[in-house]
Protein backbone atom coordinates (compact mmCIF):
# COMPACT_ATOMS: atom_id res chain seq x y z
CA UNK A 1 0.00 0.00 0.00
CA UNK A 2 1.36 3.42 -0.83
CA UNK A 3 1.95 5.71 2.10
CA UNK A 4 0.50 8.80 0.84
CA UNK A 5 -2.71 6.51 0.89
CA UNK A 6 -2.10 5.75 4.50
CA UNK A 7 -1.55 9.21 5.41
CA UNK A 8 -4.61 10.33 3.57
CA UNK A 9 -6.56 8.17 5.64
CA UNK A 10 -5.07 9.63 9.16
CA UNK A 11 -5.57 13.07 8.12
CA UNK A 12 -9.13 12.18 6.47
CA UNK A 13 -9.92 10.75 9.91
CA UNK A 14 -8.09 13.95 11.85
CA UNK A 15 -10.16 16.20 9.96
CA UNK A 16 -13.73 14.52 10.12
CA UNK A 17 -13.43 14.11 14.24
CA UNK A 18 -12.54 18.17 14.26
CA UNK A 19 -15.60 18.61 12.08
CA UNK A 20 -17.87 16.28 14.36
CA UNK A 21 -16.13 17.86 17.52
CA UNK A 22 -17.33 21.35 16.03
CA UNK A 23 -20.58 20.34 15.23
CA UNK A 24 -21.36 19.39 19.07
CA UNK A 25 -20.13 22.39 19.99
CA UNK A 26 -22.58 24.51 18.06
CA UNK A 27 -25.13 21.82 18.72
CA UNK A 28 -24.46 23.11 22.37
CA UNK A 29 -24.73 26.29 21.40
CA UNK A 30 -28.01 26.98 20.22
CA UNK A 31 -29.52 24.58 22.75
CA UNK A 32 -28.06 27.13 25.14
CA UNK A 33 -29.50 30.23 23.49
CA UNK A 34 -33.09 28.17 22.39
CA UNK A 35 -33.92 27.57 26.13
CA UNK A 36 -32.69 31.10 27.04
CA UNK A 37 -35.51 32.21 24.52
CA UNK A 38 -37.96 29.86 25.50
CA UNK A 39 -37.43 31.08 29.03
CA UNK A 40 -38.43 34.54 27.83
CA UNK A 41 -40.87 33.59 25.69
CA UNK A 42 -42.68 31.96 29.09
CA UNK A 43 -41.98 34.83 31.11
CA UNK A 44 -43.82 36.77 28.28
CA UNK A 45 -46.77 34.74 28.26
CA UNK A 46 -47.22 34.74 31.71
CA UNK A 47 -46.93 38.25 31.75
CA UNK A 48 -49.93 38.64 28.98
CA UNK A 49 -51.56 36.20 31.03
CA UNK A 50 -51.16 38.38 34.04
CA UNK A 51 -52.41 41.64 32.27
CA UNK A 52 -55.13 39.65 31.56
CA UNK A 53 -56.58 39.25 34.59
CA UNK A 54 -56.02 42.40 35.94
CA UNK A 55 -58.12 43.18 32.73
CA UNK A 56 -61.06 40.95 34.01
CA UNK A 57 -61.06 42.15 36.87
CA UNK A 58 -61.60 45.38 35.84
CA UNK A 59 -64.26 44.39 33.60
CA UNK A 60 -65.81 42.90 36.87
CA UNK A 61 -65.50 45.14 38.75
CA UNK A 62 -67.44 48.25 37.78
CA UNK A 63 -66.04 50.86 40.25
CA UNK A 64 -63.26 51.12 37.82
CA UNK A 65 -64.73 51.32 34.58
CA UNK A 66 -68.34 52.47 35.56
CA UNK A 67 -69.98 52.33 31.39
CA UNK A 68 -70.25 49.57 29.06
CA UNK A 69 -68.32 51.18 25.98
CA UNK A 70 -65.06 51.71 28.82
CA UNK A 71 -65.64 47.76 29.93
CA UNK A 72 -65.64 46.84 26.17
CA UNK A 73 -62.77 48.25 25.13
CA UNK A 74 -60.98 46.90 27.41
CA UNK A 75 -63.12 43.24 27.07
CA UNK A 76 -61.82 43.92 23.10
CA UNK A 77 -58.36 44.04 24.75
CA UNK A 78 -57.90 41.33 26.35
CA UNK A 79 -59.28 39.29 23.43
CA UNK A 80 -56.14 40.42 21.61
CA UNK A 81 -54.12 39.16 24.36
CA UNK A 82 -55.46 35.67 24.27
CA UNK A 83 -54.44 36.09 20.17
CA UNK A 84 -51.11 36.75 21.09
CA UNK A 85 -50.76 34.51 24.17
CA UNK A 86 -51.36 31.81 21.42
CA UNK A 87 -49.23 32.82 18.74
CA UNK A 88 -46.43 32.70 21.30
CA UNK A 89 -47.80 28.87 22.58
CA UNK A 90 -46.84 28.11 18.98
CA UNK A 91 -43.83 29.64 19.18
CA UNK A 92 -42.86 27.34 22.14
CA UNK A 93 -44.49 24.33 20.04
CA UNK A 94 -47.41 24.08 22.64
CA UNK A 95 -51.03 23.70 22.25
CA UNK A 96 -53.26 26.75 22.25
CA UNK A 97 -55.16 26.58 24.94
CA UNK A 98 -59.07 27.31 23.69
CA UNK A 99 -60.26 28.08 27.07
CA UNK A 100 -58.69 30.98 27.63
Amino acid sequence: MPTWVAWSGVIGTFVFGVVTVLGYVKYLLDKKVYEAHRAHLLATRNELRAMRAMMAEAIDNKEILKEEPERGFIRTMAYQLVAVEQHIDAMLGLEPSRSS
